[in-house]
Parts: structure tokens; C-alpha cells; sequence
């Protein structure tokens, strides 16, 4: 390559050149390229709150057309000052010049330095068109000493299964070596998740590093929380050589354990007694406040107990059919450590429906009407009145024989029971003296299997398009029964 000083060199030794050479300078802005940017020192040092200067020297400065300065931080580069700043580019307002008039003296002035400016600064020459002729100086890294790491200071209340993001911020990335995060709670520290290849594996298997939005973000995610994630969180910044560079301030996590009532495995009888259970999982035993239709219910029933964290309130409750339509609510007050931390205190409560635990038996009727103007069949209907829950099996028997029928659609009483009324049509021919006609009603391993020991079984009831004619041949007469029989007789 041809070595040429742009500033020594004549008229006549361009006429000199060949004509491949004149083309090869005549490529514009090689001026720029040209160019000396002197930048020094290439470490500067400074705390956080000092001036400082940052140099660059342009010798050849009546070639300069365009001085932008940048700061390059890892990958990321960022405008920092210009005469003329482009399209959404701000100039930083504590950088000004140091020599206003610019005639070789290029450097800049920073005031009140903060973390957040560490980087590396280099003064770049470019074109009248930004982007073109461009040439940078070495660079210069300002490091401002002390890394700040910024953590939410309020205190954070979640429920137990839900998730929440801590956040944790740093003031620069210069700092080489990992970042660890740990939870106190009480003399017990614990790391949970960590940058380090090696304690990586020790992380919990709830915590997980959040989505960061830039490189400074070292948020971490918690899901399905529990009471025993309650402590402080500190974010961590460590050298490669182990020692501590900078820690937050921590932030305060307090799960409040969730409030759910359990009630016996079926449905019980009208009369019969439940327990309800109210459980709670709190580090201090709460206050539990049973209500059933929004009103206290009386302390003679109610037992309480504890085995750990895990607080208990039972309530014994006699079912009444009224209770088809009742609720009981269990309401737990929030305790003093929780008011003096300025949670929220509305009571967290829960509420049990009582209708799935009730049963409450048909009364059945059955009636018969002749058949057709020849006598030829007999007609039967079954009145179900007064069940709950809807879904009863009602079915007919001639002879331990099923017999097809027809049932109506179901309607709601007034106190929250069912009625419904099925029917069949029997031919005379098929019928024999003797036999006799049974409707049934129940709820099929529902009431049965767990009182009487066994699991007792009734067909179901035929569709309505299945309502046929009874085809039990053999049979010439009957005589009828109104016997009331449902699958939980034996209880009765």
C-alpha cells in the first residue's frame, strides 16, 4: 500500500500520479479517514458525584466537518453529545465542551458523574452526511467506583399459589462476576438462584430468572408461592474472586395463606350432623369467624386446633332442609404482625355451599288408569315429589322385569326440592295374575355405598324416545302395588 501525507503533497504530484491513483483519491471524504483522534488517557477513574474530562485532540482539525461523542457499554451504544444532535438523539444535559470554539480541542465535560455513566467514550468524526467518512479515537473508559444495586423497597403481600416478580436493578454492568439472590427470614439465610455455573443446581425449583428488558435487570420470578416464601430478598453482586461488590437493599415477600373450608367425603340424610373444616397456613394461629346465611354462628360447636402453621376451625352442623339454600362462610382477621406491616386487613375469607352435602329422599306415589276404550292396556304413573339433588334415577319393575318408560321434564319447588312424575303403558296380554308393578327413585351410590357399606345399583331411567310398550312376554294379569321403593330403603 502507498504511504502519502496528505498535507505534503504538491499540485504537480497529483499530475504525476497515473490515472488509476487520481481515481483512487478522488473517493470523497478520505480527508476524514486521514485523520488523527488523539483520546487519553484510555482509564479514567472517578467517584460518583465528581467532574470530569474526557479528552480528544484532533490535530488536523481544519479537516473536520462533524464530532459526535458516544459511550459503548457491552454491546450497547448510546449517543451521548453533538452539535447536532439527529432525529430522537438528545444531547446528556450535564456534558458540554470544554473548548467552545472547537479548533483542535474536541473534548467534552461531565458534571456530577453517576453510576450509570461507566463506559467506554469515544470521540467519532464523521461526515456532513452522518454515517459516512467515519473514524473513532481509541476510546476512553470511565469508571465511576461503587456499583448501586436498586431493589423495591415497599413490602409485597401475596396469596399462597400465586406468583410474583422481585425486582432488582443495577446501576452498570462493568462489574464482572456473578449476581446471587438470597432469602432471610429470621438467622436463616438461603441462596436461591445464582449466576454461578456451580451454584446454579442448588437454585429452587420455584424461582426462576425473570424476563429481563435490558442487561442492568436481574429480577427473579417466584410462582405458587407459599406461606414459607414469606422473608426478604436480597440481590447480590459478586467479584469472580468471591467478594461482595454491592448489595440491595433487600424487599419484604409476605404470602398470606389462603382460607378453604372442607366437608365430609358424600351426602348425608336430613338430621344427620357434618363437620365442617376451615384451614388456614399462617406462622401465628388467626382469628376464625364461622357465619351461615352472613350471620355469626353460635361458639358451642366450633373447635379449634393447630399442628405447625397448619390452623384449624371446625364447625358442627346439624342439615336441615332449609340448608339446600344456605351457605356458611369462614372469615379469617387479618393478625397484628400484618397490620403493623400496613397490609390490607380485609378479612380473607371462604364459602361453602351447603347443597352438595344434602339428600333429601322422594315420596313416592302411584296411581293407574284404565287404558284405550278396549281395555286392552293399563296405564301407570309415578309421582316423585319433594328431592334434591336433581339427578334421581327413577325407573320401572314387573317382576323383577324393567319396564320401558316415559318420565316428564323435572321442576324446582319452592324450598330448592325437585318433583317429576314418569309413566308406563302396559298391555293387558303381556300381564299375569299376581305380578306386581314397583316405580323406583334413588340416588345410586350416592347415599347407599358409604352408609350402608355397599355400593348399590339402579338402572337408569329410558329416554323419551324409548317409551315403548311393555314386552314382557308371558304375562296375562297383574295386580298393581303402590310400594314405594327407592335404592336407599335400607336406610330409611
Amino acid at each position: 500500500m502507498l504511504n502519502f501525507s496528505m498535507a505534503g503533497m504538491s499540485v504537480c504530484s497529483f499530475f504525476n500520479l497515473s490515472l488509476v491513483i487520481l481515481l483512487f483519491f478522488s473517493i470523497p471524504d478520505v480527508s476524514v479517514s486521514k485523520l488523527r483522534i488523539i483520546q487519553y488517557p484510555r482509564n479514567v477513574d472517578v467517584l460518583k458525584g465528581d467532574n470530569i474530562t474526557l479528552n480528544c485532540f484532533v490535530p488536523e482539525a481544519q479537516h473536520v466537518q462533524f464530532v459526535r461523542w458516544y459511550r459503548s457499554e457491552g454491546e450497547m451504544k448510546r449517543y451521548v453529545y453533538s452539535d447536532k444532535p439527529s432525529g430522537t438523539e438528545q444531547n446528556h444535559p450535564r456534558v458540554t465542551w470544554v473548548d467552545k470554539n472547537k479548533t483542535i480541542n474536541f473534548s467534552i465535560r461531565i458534571t456530577n458523574v453517576t453510576n450509570d455513566e461507566t463506559g467506554t467514550y469515544y470521540c467519532v468524526i464523521e461526515g456532513e452526511d452522518l454515517g459516512t467518512g467515519t473514524q473513532s479515537g481509541n476510546g476512553t473508559f470511565l469508571n465511576v467506583r461503587g456499583l448501586t444495586i436498586i431493589q423495591p423497597a415497599k413490602p409485597l403481600r401475596i396469596q399462597e399459589g400465586e406468583a410474583i416478580t422481585l425486582g432488582c436493578f443495577l446501576s452498570n454492568t462493568f462489574f464482572k462476576g456473578p449476581l446471587k439472590w438470597y432469602k432471610v427470614d429470621g438467622k436463616r439465610r438461603e441462596i436461591l438462584i445464582s449466576e454461578d455455573t456451580i451454584e446454579k443446581k442448588t437454585s429452587a425449583s420455584r424461582v426462576s430468572w425473570a424476563e429481563h428488558v435490558h442487561q442492568r435487570d436481574k429480577s427473579i420470578r417466584i410462582t405458587d408461592a407459599t406461606i414459607n416464601d414469606t422473608g426478604v430478598y436480597y440481590c447480590e453482586k459478586f467479584s469472580s474472586t468471591g467478594a461482595l461488590i454491592a448489595a440491595g437493599g433487600g424487599n419484604r415477600l409476605n404470602v398470606s395463606g389462603n382460607v378453604f373450608i372442607t366437608g365430609p367425603p358424600g351426602r348425608v340424610k336430613l338430621g344427620s350432623f357434618v363437620t365442617l373444616t376451615c384451614q388456614v397456613n399462617s406462622f401465628s394461629m388467626p382469628t376464625l369467624i364461622w357465619l351461615k346465611d352472613g350471620r355469626p354462628h353460635p361458639p358451642d360447636r366450633i373447635t379449634t386446633s393447630s399442628n405447625g402453621n397448619v390452623h384449624m376451625s371446625r364447625l358442627s352442623l346439624k342439615i336441615t332442609q332449609e340448608d339446600i339454600q344456605s351457605s356458611v362462610e369462614c372469615q379469617k382477621k387479618g393478625n397484628e404482625e400484618e397490620q403493623e406491616e400496613d397490609y390490607d386487613d380485609e378479612p380473607l375469607s371462604a364459602v361453602f355451599k351447603l347443597n352438595p352435602l344434602i339428600t333429601v329422599m322422594p315420596q313416592v306415589r302411584i296411581t293407574t288408569t284404565a287404558g284405550f276404550s278396549n281395555s286392552s292396556s293399563h296405564h301407570y304413573s309415578c309421582e316423585v315429589t319433594g328431592f334434591y339433588p336433581e339427578d334421581i334415577r327413577v325407573y320401572w319393575t314387573l317382576r323383577n322385569h324393567s319396564v320401558p318408560s316415559c318420565c316428564k321434564k323435572k321442576w324446582r319447588n319452592a324450598d330448592g326440592t325437585f318433583s317429576m312424575s314418569c309413566h308406563v303403558q302396559v298391555s293387558r296380554s303381556k300381564l299375569s295374575a299376581g305380578a306386581v308393578m314397583k316405580c323406583h327413585a334413588g340416588y345410586c351410590q350416592q347415599c347407599c355405598a358409604r352408609s350402608v357399606g355397599e355400593a348399590m345399583t339402579c338402572k337408569r331411567g329410558h329416554k323419551m324416545s324409548n317409551c315403548l310398550p311393555a314386552v314382557n312376554d308371558g304375562l296375562t294379569e297383574v295386580q298393581p302395588a303402590t310400594e314405594r321403593k327407592t335404592c336407599c330403603q335400607r336406610n330409611a
